[in-house]
């Protein structure tokens, strides 16, 4: 979904003006919320671009920190918003990330996502497994056959998710194939 982009000045902005007519992003746009000791009338909108930037980087499926695990790509967005625990906390930006991750998420991509964080999980489990811990009756804990029968059929695993992730890359392309440049799309796009 391309709701953003990046201007000249490598500054994100708003792609479409039409997106405010979300509500979820209008409400982070709306100056009152977006007074500060920089912007006074809140016209600049800092705030609002902060949070943007942040839900481009941290819940965008072509951000640059795709390939991120979820907790060092949420800290990398954090970290580059210069946003506060608070303000992540904020119930008008987590329902507009709520409502940006509704947008653009298929089924394929749900999928895709839930096998990601599978994928953390499992790294998660193979860096903690100990094939030298034994219980207290001197045995081993963890059966090493089973290990090794496991990580056999991890090509089978990362094959499954590469091919899933070609379906979601063809879904996304589809969408954007019959559009090139600056065109606006007609009646039969």
């Amino acid at each position: 979904m391309n709701l953003f982009i990046l201007d000249d000045d490598l500054k994100l902005t708003i792609n479409k003006v039409e997106i405010l007519l979300v509500p979820e992003f209008a409400a982070l746009w709306e100056p009152v919320r977006n007074k500060s000791a920089r912007d006074k009338n809140g016209y600049n909108r800092y705030k609002a671009y902060n949070e943007f930037k942040f839900i481009y980087l941290n819940h965008d499926w072509e951000s640059p920190y795709k390939n991120f695990n979820q907790r060092d790509k949420l800290n990398t967005a954090v970290e580059e918003t210069g946003l506060k625990p608070e303000e992540l906390n904020d119930p008008k930006l987590i329902a507009a990330i709520k409502k940006y991750e509704k947008m653009q998420v298929t089924a394929q991509m749900r999928l895709l996502q839930a096998a990601y964080k599978a994928v953390d999980e499992l790294t998660l489990f193979y860096n903690m497994v100990d094939l030298q811990e034994r219980g207290e009756d001197n045995k081993h804990i963890v059966d090493s056959k089973k290990i090794v029968d496991s990580l056999g059929n991890l090509s089978k695993t990362v094959a499954g998710l590469e091919s899933l992730e070609l379906i979601v890359k063809k879904q996304k392309d589809a969408k954007n194939e019959s559009i090139r440049g600056d065109v606006e799309p007609g009646i039969f796009d």
